[in-house]
């Protein structure tokens, strides 16, 4: 800040401006430094990532959709919970699914907890031991 501001001029005249140019406002308000592109930027890196994930999202709903249509009752499944056990009950239109995880023992599930097939298809309790 200048002292020249603050002690009129001998004369009345009013004391010089001694700002700097650049520091100024543009006339009328102006759009912000950078224009609208800067301002779109943020936009432009997060509609594509979330598309992205819509898309991805929607992939795996049919991935899923198509692997339920597959399934049918006596198959060996794995759930996201690592449960291992053969489908007793599986309508297509219900919600839920009945899993022989031992024998005499089932349990209801979701149709969307089964993440895939069994794949050895043997159980520790069927295999026959072997002998050395």
């Amino acid at each position: 800040m200048s002292f020249a501001q603050d002690i009129p001029n001998p004369g009345g005249a009013p004391a010089p401006q001694t700002g700097h140019p650049g520091t100024s406002a543009p006339p009328g308000g102006g759009a912000p430094p950078g224009g609208a592109l800067g301002a779109m930027f943020p936009l432009l890196i997060v509609i594509p990532m979330v598309l992205l994930m819509v898309f991805m999202n929607r992939s795996q709903q049919k991935k899923q959709k198509e692997f339920e249509a597959k399934l049918k009752v006596g198959d060996r499944v794995v759930t996201q919970a690592g449960l291992v056990g053969k489908l007793v009950v599986f309508e297509k239109d219900a919600r839920l699914a009945k899993l022989e995880i031992a024998p005499g023992v089932k349990i209801d599930i979701l149709k969307t907890s089964v993440v895939s097939l069994d794949g050895d298809g043997v159980t520790s309790a069927a295999a026959p031991a072997s002998s050395k």
